[in-house]
């Protein structure tokens, strides 16, 4: 398994995270969602410029 595709498969599992976070009743719950999601975007495209680069 390369590098990119390693980082797609911890994209998938930030998911769970992601809606535990944004589920929860508390007022920080919003901003450690938001932050995980901006994670989440930000090795979306890491992942994207690797998978050309190392191809």
């Amino acid at each position: 398994m390369n590098i990119p595709n390693l980082i797609t498969v911890l994209r998938v599992l930030l998911i769970p995270i992601f809606i535990l976070l944004f589920y929860m009743p508390y007022h920080w719950s919003y901003m450690a969602a938001s932050a995980v999601f901006a994670f989440a975007a930000a090795t979306d495209w890491l992942d994207g410029y690797l998978a050309r680069r190392l191809e």
